[in-house]
């Protein structure tokens, strides 16, 4: 089975869950609650995209605290929005948590500083439970909502990759039809 999991409503999140028609959408139920009844033209929502997961039969709206599919147990972590979940799943490689924007990038899980939130407090108490989760299992793997995987040993943040940025760029008059231009070197 294909399941798709979804930590929040945020168009950033949501938008591309229409791309499974077959699979199995998992959605946190106060976050759908709480998304409906925003106004529409609520920036940050796309309403037409929460309309739809609101009233489709292969949506699952999940509780804090469960399991909706094998492996899959949910978390709550407000903040960033009122009904943010995060996913611990086990996997063959060992145990993943999937934040969301509960913990954005590796900066937010180092300080415990966030910005981008509904509720700065609630997101702060989010961060702290996911530093909790990963400091009592070294071999969890995070991946933050908008950064690279990154894990919790003996109180010190490790990534798991090199970050890396670069801007590709068509620019007339040159043999290859790119530019690679790499801003890390």
């Amino acid at each position: 089975m294909t399941a798709v999991l979804l930590t929040h409503c945020h168009w950033d999140h949501i938008c591309n869950f229409a791309l499974f028609p077959n699979a199995q959408v998992v959605v946190p139920r106060p976050d759908l609650e709480w998304a409906a009844a925003q106004p529409i033209g609520t920036w940050e929502l796309p309403e037409f995209h929460v309309e739809e997961l609101a009233r489709a039969e292969h949506v699952l709206r999940v509780e804090d605290g469960t399991e909706p599919l094998a492996q899959v147990h949910t978390l709550a972590t407000p903040g960033h929005t009122p009904g943010h979940f995060a996913y611990r799943v086990e996997t063959i490689g060992g145990p993943v948590l999937f934040a969301g924007d509960a913990v954005k990038n590796e900066y937010e899980l180092r300080t415990g500083e966030v910005d981008m939130t509904l509720d700065a407090a609630e997101s702060r108490r989010s961060i702290e439970k996911v530093r909790t989760l990963l400091a009592e299992d070294p071999g969890l793997v995070l991946v933050p909502g908008h950064d690279r995987l990154l894990s919790l040993r003996d109180g010190e943040v490790v990534a798991h990759s090199q970050l890396a940025a670069g801007i590709r760029a068509w620019l007339p008059g040159r043999a290859e039809p790119t530019t690679t231009i790499d801003l890390g070197a």
